[in-house]
């Protein structure tokens, strides 16, 4: 027979102490987060083939504490050549067919596999800086110093 656990009667004044306590954790946890956890967006900068000029880049924008990071990544074909690397083939860069990004849904893409890579770097870098009493101290000296290149963070995950 199976045995039957009786809840224990709260009071209203009970309750409603247990439930303002809640909300205070709920709201502590919140701007623990804000302040921790980074929002990261890769961009895709460049002009288009008819201007003459082709200088067409990637860079990390990453807000941490409100403030702004904008690590450089690379140009497009090096960041291509990267990705080559990584993935131990040429499906991003091959120099008999030139892939230079150029359209919407070219941009798109390589978004998501270079967030794929990045983010969780960044994010292991501020796990391992944040080990320390002033993290986030740290990585603004860091950055600060140019010491933080996107390209270092285009890695395997496990390295």
């Amino acid at each position: 027979m199976p045995i039957k656990f009786k809840r224990p009667k709260r009071t209203p004044e009970e309750l409603k102490k247990w439930k303002k306590e809640q909300t205070e954790m709920f709201n502590s946890i919140i701007e623990l987060h804000s302040d921790l956890v980074p929002t990261i967006s890769i961009s895709f900068s460049g002009k288009p083939k008819d201007w003459g000029i082709r200088n067409n880049s990637w860079s990390i924008t990453m807000r941490l504490k409100g403030r702004i990071f904008t690590p450089y990544i690379g140009t497009d074909k090096n960041v291509r050549l990267r990705l080559n690397k990584l993935t131990d083939s040429v499906d991003y860069w091959n120099e008999n067919d030139n892939q230079l990004t150029s359209t919407k849904t070219d941009k798109k893409e390589l978004e998501k596999v270079l967030k794929g890579y990045i983010e969780p770097n960044i994010i292991k870098k501020l796990v391992r800086l944040n080990k320390s009493f002033n993290g986030y101290d740290e990585w603004c000296k860091l950055y600060e110093n140019k010491k933080l290149k996107g390209m270092d963070f285009l890695k395997d995950f496990k390295s």
